[in-house]
């Protein structure tokens, strides 16, 4: 027995007298050995060996040494062993690195398993913050549900490989609100690649998604055939869009973190053009209005209301000037009509009212109130060349003297 156990014993005997580096060169061959032998948990130690005895001896390690243990770690679930090593080839290899892209993508997959880790599980009655969501069709199986709603449900036509829906299918939500399919691939559980998405109400949307996130370029197109089209970035429409409504109108301009902001310029279906800033997602600022028949309206937006002093000018070359209040005619205008004709006077809530004055070519005059649009009420009038009298209105009908 004591023979045989030196024989078992004497070639660790040995190889512990063997240079460090000598040392590292054999764990290294080992570890390769048993990845290419699929024993990746074996491989994982050998790696930790040749790390540790690296350290400890000062002795330069491969380069891509740190990308492997992370790959490897990875594979065998040791997910902040993972993360920990592929962040230390990045900040060590740099942009230069030989798997510099693949060690963005290794790192992104586990910060999305640590994030559904760490993440919530939607309640059995779902609604309101993003959580993760177990599908009724693979229990044991999940998928992330940004925006839960009560008694939603899920259903996936493809694998599920680790605890999440991986891989090409068809995910299913089936809500309140009816059903929306969505066809293409998923990553750890979240829409991953080009995707399609299709609900009761007949709205079609196709673009790319990155771990969840829309990203790159977007088509929505709704049942009575309205189509946006423009880029998303982390999820938010940001860049220049295109919306075509079903009316004809179309609206081209820049959203900035999921909100029109910037300058638009709007074609409305009859032919009117306008351009002027959005900034959060209303109209603010000054805008300008070219009706197909050649007028022009110019004045300020706040909050998507007209509000302030505006100017139009009429095809016909009438020209009104005054002040909008959210939206309404409303305080003090001027009427100027291409004959010599003016009216002057207040309007409140985009209706005459108040005491008005009315003047012609010839010098006549005539002033007096309107009630919700209409003459009303005793008005005076002036005739160029007569005496004055007056003339009594009701709901803008003259009355007999």
């Amino acid at each position: 027995m004591i023979a045989l156990c030196f024989v078992f014993t004497a070639p660790k005997l040995a190889a512990r007298q063997l240079p460090p580096e000598v040392l590292l060169d054999q764990l290294l061959l080992r570890a390769q050995r048993l990845v290419d032998e699929d024993d990746l948990d074996a491989a994982v130690v050998a790696m930790d060996e040749a790390l540790g005895l690296g350290a400890e001896h000062g002795l330069e390690l491969p380069p891509d040494l740190r990308f492997e243990h992370a790959r490897v770690s990875f594979a065998v679930g040791l997910l902040e062993t993972a993360k920990a090593s592929v962040t230390e080839y990045l900040t060590a290899a740099g942009r230069e690195g030989e798997f510099y892209v693949a060690a963005l993508a290794l790192l992104e997959d586990v910060d999305q398993i640590l994030d559904r880790r760490d993440a919530p599980e939607c309640s059995p009655e779902p609604e309101g913050a993003a959580c993760w969501m177990e599908l009724t069709s693979h229990p044991g199986c999940y998928v992330w549900n940004p925006n839960p709603q009560a008694t939603e449900t899920a259903t996936w036509t493809g694998e599920c490989p680790t605890g999440f829906a991986q891989g090409p299918g068809t995910l299913i939500w089936t809500s309140r609100d009816g059903e929306q399919e969505v066809e293409g691939n998923r990553r750890y559980g979240r829409n991953h690649g080009d995707v399609v998405v299709r609900d009761s109400s007949g709205l079609v949307q196709e673009g790319t998604d990155r771990f969840g996130k829309r990203n790159g370029r977007w088509v929505l197109r709704s049942a009575d055939g309205a189509v946006y089209e423009g880029p998303y970035v982390d999820g938010e429409p940001n860049g220049q869009w295109v919306v075509k409504n079903a009316d004809g109108a179309v609206y081209e301009g820049p959203y900035v973190d999921g909100e029109p902001n910037g300058q638009w310029v709007v074609k409305n279906a009859d032919g009117d053009i306008g351009e002027g800033p959005y900034v959060n997602g209303e109209q603010n600022g000054r805008w300008v209005w070219r009706d197909a028949d050649g007028g022009t309206r110019e004045g300020p937006y706040v909050d998507g209301e007209q509000h302030g002093r505006w100017v139009h000018n009429w095809s016909d070359g009438t020209t009104s000037e005054g002040e909008f209040l959210e939206g309404e005619w409303h305080g003090q205008w001027v009427v100027r009509h291409p004959d010599g004709r003016t009216a002057e006077g207040p309007y409140v809530d985009g209706e005459r009212n108040g005491h008005w004055v009315l003047r012609y070519p010839d010098g006549a005059v005539r002033e007096g109130p309107y009630v919700d649009g209409e003459r009303h009420g005793r008005w005076r009038v002036r005739p160029p060349d007569g005496e004055t009298y007056y003339v009594t209105y009701v709901r803008g009908v003259p009355q007999e003297p």
